[in-house]
């Protein structure tokens, strides 16, 4: 045990007495204790430490004090307390209020009862169908809603799982690194699917733009660019990936992709 041995009393500052530990109403405590020493004189007296003729009554309101005597302790006063509609007679009783509460469409005459809001029947955003499918637009026409599927690039990844991925998209996100970097081994693939797709790139860093005219090699933003991907600017990938989508829906071809995510980027 490396604990340093206590002592048995304070120890003194210099050119100061030391407190006194016992004698002249004084009680020792022991090293260590942080509490203030005060005379034995201020202990103040609980209520069965004090004779029976000096004992005060318990509050007829609390709970009876567990040293007074069975004759001693007084019946609690429940005049205070609010009668209970049950345990009044039945003439006294009063009806419950109602007022407060709505009436629900169900409990109402046939005559009141309001239709239905055929508001409510609307598509809720979590209620749209999966991308590919046909949704009903203004005056009876259809909306496409096309696939736009976002990639992150990461370490060590090859880049074998972006033509598979890729085949079923209408349009692709890539989140590069940085300012939009991809690994070296991505550039083909991604040439060959920027033929067929709109791919957009931006960077996974969820913050500031993709650049254009600094970095040139293999899976850079120069060599990207030139290879036909779209910069997206500042847009973060998941916006970028709503603006394409929406842009695919309205049937944008590529100049019109590019002129949008210069301007919103």
């Amino acid at each position: 045990m490396n604990r340093p041995a206590r002592r048995s009393r304070p120890y003194p500052l210099a050119g100061c007495s030391p407190a006194p530990t016992s004698g002249a109403g004084w009680t020792a405590l022991p090293w260590g204790r942080t509490e203030e020493r005060q005379p034995a004189s201020d202990h103040k007296a609980r209520p069965h430490d004090l004779p029976a003729h000096e004992r005060q009554p318990p509050d007829v309101h609390g709970q009876q004090p567990h040293y007074l005597a069975a004759h001693e302790q007084q019946s609690p006063d429940v005049s205070y307390r609010a009668a209970r509609p049950a345990h009044l007679p039945d003439h006294e009783r009063q009806p419950p209020d109602v007022s407060h509460q709505a009436a629900r469409p169900q409990d109402l005459p046939a005559h009141e009862q309001q239709p239905p809001d055929a508001r409510s029947e609307e598509v809720r955003p979590f209620d749209v169908p999966a991308p590919g499918a046909r949704l009903p637009g203004d005056a009876g026409a259809s909306v496409w809603l096309p696939r736009v599927g976002l990639y992150t690039a990461t370490l060590g990844d090859d880049g074998e799982l972006l033509d598979g991925f890729a085949s079923a998209l209408d349009g692709l996100v890539i989140a590069g690194f940085g300012v939009g970097h991809v690994p070296s081994a991505w550039p083909e693939r991604l040439s060959r699917i920027a033929g067929r797709i709109p791919v957009v790139l931006t960077s996974r860093t969820g913050a500031g733009s993709v650049l254009h005219r600094t970095y040139d090699y293999p899976g850079s933003e120069q060599d990207l660019l030139r290879r036909g991907l779209i910069p997206a600017g500042f847009l973060h990938p998941y916006k970028a990936r709503l603006l394409l989508q929406f842009l695919l829906s309205r049937g944008a071809d590529r100049d019109e992709i590019t002129e949008a995510f210069a301007a919103e980027g």
